[in-house]
């Protein structure tokens, strides 16, 4: 098991896996062209983003691009999510004609939208449920040759860790592999995983285990693998913004070192490529929408470390292109307007707001004193400059949160006056959900009146 553990080699069904780090599936984020982008950085394996059973929801745009897998390096896999055991033996058949050659079921989502409907993670407190789905799907597709693996928590809550159990379920169910993320489904995602029951299954059952759970570094995988002999790991969160983290990963288990760091050259046409691929894939509107909490991730964790040529344009879509703006160091900014042009369609406001705002278009008309019309981060720039002056050598700390805050009450104040207290509205023009607004209302101790 040890050799396994350092060469990162298992076998899932006809599919020999090469490398010890693979791709979490991740709703909203796992789409075809970060899948794609991961293996490229080195991810042996990029799962779908989940998929639900019921067939009657597949005619959206969401379900069909979930289901689009062109393009992608095998093998495929496809994540589904459901209750029912016919109903994902059916969806199983289904995605194995559209192509799907490993299929995948979501027993770890501990999100109360799924766990409400006794899909996810709900399903651990079910052991006779999960073996109905786990025999359901595996004879739905086996005749085809497809492997079915399993994503599952360590147990619903830390009374109840059946994690070892429900691994012998699957294993006598015909299960080719499992993931287990460190933590029960009541734990979500708070405090740290723990992998004693990781370790647990792995020397409970004699098929591939992958460790799932606070992954975030290659030292981090090679401590988790020492500890649990698991097969592989599992990297969700930690690939947010840093999808060279497999390479990384792969680098020290399989050869003893990590790669050298990437240049400046090369995460740049990264990020760039990877813009690209988003607007190309989703549109303009929703790829504008994904592309920024990606630009987001970037811009934490390089932090100044790329600048982006002017000249790089998406050549489908014009304004999308200036997104790039959002990374430090970026020089792509757009020509300035002339005062007073930029007037949005009232009817279209907050769509266009967010969009000016991305591409550094939204302008402030400057006071009198400024003598013209600023971008907006000019006007942040000059007031962050004037509060560090104004410190006169005094000692401070935790700027960065002060700054967010600092920002972030007067942005929600401003436009829940713009919008008459009107809260779809309002969450509609910040590009948040509702849930989040009213948490960050609270937050303030700002009203919606």
């Amino acid at each position: 098991m040890d050799n396994v553990a350092a060469q990162g080699a298992f076998q899932i069904g006809r599919w020999s896996i090469k490398a010890p780090a693979v791709l979490a599936p991740m709703a909203g984020i796992t789409d075809r062209p970060f899948r794609i982008l991961a293996r490229r950085l080195g991810a042996a394996m990029a799962a779908s983003e989940m998929i639900t059973s019921d067939t009657r929801l597949w005619n959206s745009r969401k379900s069909r691009q979930r289901m689009n897998h062109e393009g992608e390096p095998e093998p495929r896999i496809v994540q589904l999510a459901g209750a029912d055991p016919a109903a994902l033996a059916e969806a199983a058949r289904r995605n194995v004609d559209l192509g799907a050659q490993i299929i995948d079921i979501n027993m770890g989502c501990p999100a109360k939208k799924v766990c409400n409907r006794l899909c996810g993670s709900a399903l651990m407190q079910d052991e006779p449920l999960i073996a109905e789905i786990l025999e359901a799907v595996v004879a739905a597709v086996s005749p085809s040759g497809i492997p079915v693996t399993l994503k599952t928590r360590t147990g619903w809550d830390r009374e109840h860790r059946n994690g070892p159990s429900v691994a012998r379920i699957a294993e006598a169910s015909g299960i080719a592999a499992l993931a287990i993320h460190g933590r029960t489904r009541a734990d979500f995602y708070e405090g740290s995983a723990e992998y004693d029951t990781i370790s647990a299954i792995r020397s409970g059952v004699r098929i591939p285990v992958l460790a799932n759970g606070d992954i975030d570094s290659a030292e981090k995988a090679q401590s988790v693998l020492a500890r649990t002999q698991a097969s592989g790991v599992m990297i969700g969160r930690a690939a947010h913004g840093a999808p060279w983290i497999f390479r990384d990963i792969n680098g020290l288990l399989t050869n003893g070192a990590k790669p050298a760091p990437l240049s400046h050259q090369e995460l740049r046409d990264i990020v760039l490529g990877h813009l690209q691929d988003i607007y190309a894939f989703h549109g303009e509107e929703s790829g504008l929408r994904i592309a920024r909490k990606h630009l987001g991730w970037y811009s934490r964790l390089l932090d100044g470390r790329i600048s982006m040529p002017s000249t790089a344009k998406n050549p489908a879509c014009e304004s999308p292109a200036n997104t790039s703006a959002g990374i430090p160091g970026c020089s792509m900014n757009p020509p300035r307007r002339a005062p007073g042009s930029w007037q949005p369609n009232r009817r279209r406001c907050s769509s266009r707001v967010r969009k000016n705002i991305l591409t550094s278009g939204a302008r402030m008309t400057a006071d009198n004193s400024t003598g013209g019309d600023l971008p907006l981060r000019d006007h942040t720039e000059r007031a962050l400059e004037h509060y560090l002056k104004s410190l006169d050598g005094h000692h401070t700390s935790g700027l960065y949160d002060l700054v967010l805050r600092e920002v972030e009450e007067p942005l929600f104040r401003v436009v829940l006056k713009h919008t008459a207290g009107n809260q779809t509205r309002a969450a509609d023009l910040l590009g948040i959900n509702r849930a989040t607004l009213r948490r960050k209302l609270r937050e303030f101790g700002l009203t919606a009146n």
